[in-house]
């Protein structure tokens, strides 16, 4: 399918509040919630599905919805907890998948995630500090005959629509990486030890949220699965080698870069070695004839005092000339 301009940027729901939607071959439609959910699922029609989307659940606002699909405690739990990283489980005739929702604030990423409990006919989103799914919605009423893969349409809608906003993060990484790289070989002294290492933090982030989902690609590639999964599958792919190229890339910068740095230690080390050589001759000369003795050599020439003199000088000049040639100065 068509990349950006389908899928509109998601909203922000009421936090609590369940909300019914009941899908088929006309597209989705909102169902009053304050009717019973047994005669809300009376209402779905041949081949289509009920979908239960909640903001931030507990478990007593699942009880009835888990008895109907007959939810594993497991599952139970996964919609009621938040999650630190994306994860696809089975659990009998229900699959869950949780993905993690990330966006970018002020230059930080920062996300919730989104626990799709996937059963037939009814499918259960419960979300956590992440944004409603508005847009899914209006993506499926403009496409309606996606509608005939049932409770797996919006999943591929969330799916798509998260992997579009993991292809920003990483596509806008991929320009900081260049700029980084750009900076550490300008042939310059710079140091971006920092904007690499919170580069890397951000490769990590994208690559916990992205690599558990990596299953689903795998078992949409090996099976005989719908085309909107083997689309997803290969998103998933395409992206997460563009994520592994940035974070390898960022690897050389920061070896490279450690490379230089230690290279720059050590011209410095060269530099004050050799001007700590070129001071200790006067140093020592001049020593030496501090020295409170009566009979020292040349005391007593008119010449003794401008001879030690250029001689401290020349041997300074010897030894600066030595120095440069070597490349030390």
């Amino acid at each position: 399918m068509a990349g950006r301009d389908i899928l509109p940027s998601w909203g922000w729901g009421a936090m609590g509040e369940l909300t019914y939607w009941l899908g088929g071959p006309e597209g989705l439609r909102h169902l009053d919630a304050d009717r019973p959910l047994p005669r809300l699922v009376e209402q779905i029609p041949a081949g289509g599905f009920l979908w239960v989307d909640v903001d931030t659940p507990d478990t007593d606002q699942l009880t009835e919805v888990a008895s109907l699909m007959r939810l594993h405690p497991f599952a139970i739990r996964d919609a009621t907890q938040a999650h630190e990283r994306s994860k696809y489980d089975d659990y009998s005739a229900v699959h869950t998948i949780v993905v993690k929702t990330l966006w970018q604030d002020a230059g930080t990423i920062v996300g919730g995630d989104l626990t799709a409990l996937i059963g037939d006919p009814i499918l259960l989103t419960a979300r956590h500090h992440g944004p409603d799914l508005s847009a899914v919605r209006r993506f499926l009423n403009e496409h309606p005959r996606m509608m005939s893969d049932g409770t797996w349409a919006p999943v591929y809608a969330i799916l798509y629509q998260t992997l579009e906003r993991y292809q920003d993060l990483s596509d806008e990484t991929e320009e900081q990486v260049s700029r980084v790289e750009r900076r550490v070989f300008s042939g310059g002294r710079v140091d971006a030890v920092g904007d690499i290492y919170a580069l890397q933090r951000r490769v990590v982030e994208i690559r916990e949220a992205l690599n558990p989902l990596l299953p689903i690609a795998e078992d949409a590639l090996s099976g005989d699965h719908r085309p909107s999964f083997r689309d997803v599958a290969h998103r998933l792919r395409r992206l997460d080698n563009a994520v592994a190229a940035s974070e390898l890339q960022l690897d050389h910068i920061l070896n490279a870069h450690l490379g230089q740095i230690s290279m720059w230690q050590n011209e410095d080390m060269r530099k004050i070695s050799a001007w700590g050589a070129i001071i200790t001759v006067p140093t020592l000369i001049a020593g030496i004839y501090g020295m409170n003795f009566r009979h020292i050599p040349e005391l007593g020439w008119y010449i003794g005092y401008p001879l030690v003199l250029v001689l401290m000088i020349a041997v300074c000049l010897l030894l600066y000339h030595g120095f440069r040639r070597n490349g030390w100065l």
